[in-house]
């Protein structure tokens, strides 16, 4: 019995419904939906019927009389124990508990193919070409290529993959991590037991994004090093720094802060100052992962803080555009047809910062 099946919407029903349980404002949402569900479960049941053939095979190549595992050497015979020995502590027979296994690559090479065949479906063609037109192409090329290089990614659900890359597509930010305009993260399903992936901005995608509106003059982010910062007028706003010019010297003087700065066009500018123990109460505030000691909050504090002041002071106070207030709600976000999903932070469903998730668990 299939579960995606869609439904036309009953007395007092908004939108069409599928088997599963879930609603769509449009028909065509719904259909989408469903085609791809279907997809994925074809692809899994190929998956699973190639595995079943390939123990087959091996069954049948081992009847043949193929190699089979080398015998163990004969035991040498047991000795009986002299009956004036001595018993042996209890537990000393025992075997030495083996160690731990590490956690081996779930379903490896799998989702590479069901990715590829997933896009080769005609509702998400359709879906790719009326989002992204001549760019299709180039978007297709994009995303393989990251999947091919992030074995993590290839295990999350393919819908979620393509969901994600189209997320940032639609915002015209490239998905290569090298660059650091938008990601595409990999994170645990706590409630369905699955790997899904989530859209996530890079602090160089805010810039890129609010540049773009035509009203910034200039955007800017870095670190504040000891001695730089020279303190804040609470009237105006503005805050006074001292910079080390000499960069060798400024090197070796700790970090204290972070901050944000734009001027647009007009003349008016805002800055932002955010002390590094400022963003790690934002951090433990906003961020399960960082809570439990893992994430891109412990491993690459530096590029999270210039996100997060970037992030904070744009979307505070500087000029939005239809693209800037988009990133915003999509960031670090599970996005679905109509919903976006905080997969990182739970407790605050509006979270100023979230981290690239280094696959936790999305409680």
């Amino acid at each position: 019995m299939k579960n995606h099946v869609v439904t036309d919407p009953g007395p007092g029903e908004m939108g069409y419904g599928c088997k599963c349980g879930l609603r769509f404002a449009t028909r065509k949402l719904a259909d989408a939906h469903a085609g791809d569900q279907i997809l994925i479960e074809d692809n899994a049941a190929k998956a699973a019927a190639a595995e079943l053939q390939r123990q087959a095979d091996a069954a049948a190549a081992l009847a043949a009389g193929a190699p089979t595992k080398p015998q163990e050497p004969a035991q040498a015979p047991k000795t009986e124990k002299p009956a004036n020995e001595p018993a042996k502590p209890a537990g000393t027979d025992q075997k030495a508990p083996e160690a731990p296994k590490p956690p081996t690559h779930q379903n490896k090479g799998l989702t590479t193919v069901s990715v590829q065949s997933y896009l080769r479906s005609g509702a998400v063609q359709e879906r790719v070409s009326e989002l992204l037109g001549k760019r299709s192409g180039e978007f297709t090329t994009s995303l393989m290529t990251a999947v091919n290089t992030n074995l993590v990614l290839q295990d999350c659900e393919p819908s979620s993959i393509v969901t994600a890359a189209l997320t940032a597509a639609s915002m015209n930010l490239p998905i290569n991590p090298n660059l650091g305009f938008a990601h595409i993260v990999p994170y645990n399903d706590g409630k369905s037991k699955t790997r899904k992936a989530q859209f996530q901005m890079g602090w160089k995608g805010f810039v890129q994004l609010a540049q773009r509106t035509g009203r910034y003059k200039t955007v800017n982010a870095g670190d504040v090093r000891a001695g730089e910062y020279q303190g804040k007028n609470r009237l105006t706003g503005g805050i006074a720094f001292h910079w080390e010019d000499d960069d060798a010297k400024r090197e070796k003087l700790p970090v204290v802060g972070y901050f944000a700065y734009f001027e647009l066009h007009d003349g008016f500018s805002k800055i932002l100052y955010m002390t590094v123990d400022e963003l790690k109460a934002h951090a433990k505030k906003y961020s399960q992962s960082y809570r439990k000691g893992y994430g891109l909050w412990v491993d690459n504090f530096p590029v999270m803080a210039l996100k997060t002041v970037i992030k904070l002071l744009v979307s505070k106070f500087g000029p939005m555009s239809t693209e800037l207030e988009k990133a915003l709600v999509a960031d670090q976000a599970a996005v679905g047809d109509d919903t976006v999903d905080y997969v990182d932070n739970k407790k605050f469903p509006e979270p100023e910062e979230g981290e690239l998730v280094e696959v936790g668990d999305g409680e």
